[in-house]
Parts: structure tokens; sequence; C-alpha cells
């Protein structure tokens, strides 16, 4: 018995594409940061993108970014493009994800430099 081998785009290949939405948080104009987020529908894991100075103003930005986050999810959180004004926001950042990990949500976290005088 011959084997067919299926080729994309025919029509016994499943092309059905993964929907994703995305959404930006606003801050204020003086301290700007973007958060964008983008969720699998096929999957629990969220992608959230940091850019800009977090600071004690903006650090409400990532937490209401974080609330949007289903319980028992997944978060792949990337800060490359990030900075952190201090240590006092680091610990505020580190409570926003110990809330996460309270509520079950799984956290993977990109990013960080681990040389930051605020580590």
């Amino acid at each position: 018995m011959a084997t067919q081998q299926m080729r994309p785009g025919t029509p016994n290949h499943s092309t059905q594409r993964a929907k994703r939405w995305s959404r930006a948080v606003p801050t204020s104009l003086a301290n700007p940061l973007h958060v964008a987020i983008s969720r699998d529908p096929f999957s629990a894991m969220h992608v959230m993108g940091v850019q800009g100075l977090v600071n004690a103003t903006t650090i409400e930005t990532l937490a209401t970014a974080f609330a949007s986050i289903e319980d028992h999810g997944a978060l792949h959180l990337d800060v490359t493009n990030a900075s952190v004004e201090h240590s006092d926001v680091l610990r505020a950042l580190e409570s926003l994800v110990e809330m996460l990990e309270r509520r079950g949500v799984r956290l993977r976290v990109v990013g960080f430099d681990p040389h930051h005088p605020a580590i």
C-alpha cells in the first residue's frame, strides 16, 4: 500500500492558523512604557512584551496588564527592551510576580540583565 504525502495547501492538509489578539496598555506621556500582550488560543500561554522605563509610576501599567492574565495560565514575559529605575521598583515587580504565582500562573521571564545595579 503506497502512502500519499500531504503538501501544505492541499485540501486534506490542515491550514488553520492560530488566531491571536493583542492590545497595548496605555501609560502617561511623561513616563512612556509600552506593553503588548498576545495570546495563542490553542494554548494557555500569553506573551507580554515590555518596552521603556519601569518606575514607581509605570509599575501600575504592569499591574493592570498582569491582572488580565487568567488564573492557572502561563505567561512569557519579555523585558529585554525595558529598564528598571531602581531597586524599589524591582521589589515592586517581584511582588507582582508573586501575585501571579499565587494565582497559579506559570511564568517565564526573559531579558533581565543580571549586572543591572538594581539587582
